[in-house]
C-alpha cells in the first residue's frame, strides 16, 4: 500500500533548533542594543552641557579703587561697587587687592604688619617706643605711648592689642583697608581720664598740622596739597555704640620740639557716671585714604552730625542721653560702571554683625541726598 510520505523527522527538529538559535542570537542583540543606547547621553543633555558658559572671570583692565567687573560668558557683564576702596595702586600704577591681614614682618625691631595696601603699618612685639611705623611710600610716622607699661601684643587675623597698659585700659588695632582704627577699651570708672600719645614725623619733612571744624586734626607732609593722614575727631561710648549728641572725648595736638603731643582726654563726669555701663570704647581712628561716604544718623536729634564709625547702626538704642533712632546712608560711586553699560539689574548686599537693637523700618530726611541709599 502507498500512503503520504512523512518527512524525516531529523531534518524537521534541525530546522527548529536553528531558528531557535537565530531567535537567542536576536534577543541578544537587541538587548545590548537597549543597553548600550541607556548608557549614551541624550542629544538635549549634550546641548546643555555645551551651553553652560564657564564661571565668570574678572577683567582686572576694568578695576577701579573701589570696584570689579566680571564677564559672565553670556554677553553680559557684572560690576560690583563698594562703599569704601578694594584696591591700591603699586609702584606701577596697577591696581592690586588690599589685604589688611595681620602677617609676621621682615621690617627689622618690629614683629608685625598689614599684608597689602598703599600704606604699611608694623608692630613692635611689646608696647616700647616707637611701638607703631606708620610708612607712607617713602616716609615714615612713629607713634608712642609714654608711661605705659611695656605689654605683649596679642594678635587676631586683621588687628592686635596690647592689654593693660595701664590699669583697666587696653590698646587696640584694627587694620582697614582706609587706615588703622584705634581704641582704648576701658574696664571701669577708675582709669586715666587722659592719654597722651608722642608722634614723630619722618626726619627733615615739613609737616603741620590743622584742626577741622568737627574736631578732627589733619596732618601735611610739603609739598602736598592733600592731608598724608587724618586723625579722626574721637569719640567714647558704651558696648552699643556712638552717641550723636556727644563724644565724650577730644583730641589736641601741640608741637613738642621736633614731635607733635596727641593729647587724648575723656568727660570725666560721663565716665564716671554711676549708671555707666562698661567696657567703654574710645576711638581715635587714624584715616589714611579718606572712605566714600557712609554713615549714622541718629533721627531723634535734629541738631546732631552723622556718626563715623566701623559699623553703620540701624534701629533704636537708650542710654543715659536718652533714646536714640539710628538710620544709615551709603554712597556708591557709579562712575566704577564702565562707560557705555546699560544696567538689566543691581543688587544691594548689607550684613548684620548682630550689634543693633532693633530693626525699624527706613526712613529718608533732608540730610540724605538722590545719590545715598538708606538702609
Amino acid at each position: 500500500m502507498f500512503g503520504p510520505r512523512r518527512k524525516p523527522r531529523s531534518h524537521d527538529s534541525s530546522r527548529k533548533r536553528f531558528r531557535f538559535a537565530v531567535s537567542q542570537f536576536c534577543a541578544l542583540m537587541l538587548a545590548a542594543s537597549v543597553a548600550a543606547l541607556l548608557q549614551l547621553p541624550l542629544a538635549s543633555d549634550l546641548i546643555a552641557e555645551a551651553a553652560a558658559p564657564p564661571p565668570p572671570s574678572e577683567l582686572t583692565q576694568f578695576r577701579t579703587a573701589s570696584s570689579r567687573t566680571f564677564d559672565n560668558h553670556d554677553g553680559t557683564f557684572t560690576s560690583a561697587l563698594y562703599s569704601g576702596r578694594i584696591h591700591y595702586r603699586d609702584e606701577q600704577g596697577a591696581f592690586r587687592p588690599i589685604s589688611s591681614a595681620l602677617i609676621p614682618s621682615q621690617e627689622p625691631g618690629y614683629a608685625f604688619e598689614n599684608e597689602a595696601n598703599s600704606f604699611r603699618a608694623f608692630f613692635k612685639p611689646q608696647l616700647q617706643s616707637n611701638y607703631l611705623q606708620l610708612a607712607l611710600g617713602s616716609r615714615s610716622f612713629l607713634l608712642s605711648l609714654p608711661s605705659a607699661a611695656e605689654s605683649s601684643a596679642q594678635t587676631r587675623p586683621r588687628g592686635l592689642s596690647y592689654p593693660a597698659v595701664f590699669p583697666g585700659v587696653e590698646l587696640r588695632y584694627e587694620l582697614q583697608p582706609d587706615g588703622l582704627k584705634e581704641s582704648l577699651l576701658l574696664t571701669n570708672a577708675q582709669v586715666p581720664l587722659s592719654y597722651r600719645f608722642l608722634l614723630s614725623p619722618p626726619v627733615g619733612a615739613r609737616i603741620h598740622a590743622v584742626q577741622r571744624a568737627d574736631g578732627a586734626w589733619a596732618f601735611f607732609l610739603a609739598p602736598q596739597a592733600r592731608p598724608a593722614f587724618v586723625l579722626d575727631p574721637p569719640w567714647a561710648s558704651e558696648a552699643e555704640g556712638p552717641d550723636a549728641r556727644r563724644r565724650h572725648a577730644s583730641l589736641a595736638v601741640t608741637r613738642v620740639g621736633s614731635d607733635f603731643a596727641l593729647d587724648l582726654s575723656l568727660d570725666g563726669a560721663w565716665l564716671r557716671d554711676p549708671g555707666r555701663q562698661f567696657p567703654v570704647r574710645v576711638d581715635p581712628t587714624i584715616t589714611i585714604q579718606p572712605p566714600f561716604q557712609d554713615a549714622s544718623f541718629d533721627f531723634n536729634c535734629s541738631g546732631c552730625g552723622a556718626v563715623v564709625s566701623d559699623r553703620l547702626s540701624i534701629g533704636s538704642s537708650s542710654g543715659i542721653s536718652g533714646p536714640a533712632t539710628w538710620r544709615s546712608a551709603l554712597q556708591f560711586s557709579l562712575a566704577d560702571i564702565p562707560a557705555g553699560a546699560s544696567v538689566s539689574s543691581a543688587k544691594l548686599k548689607l550684613y548684620f554683625d548682630g550689634s543693633c537693637v532693633a530693626i525699624i523700618g527706613p526712613t529718608c530726611g533732608a540730610r540724605v541726598t538722590r545719590s545715598t541709599l538708606c538702609a
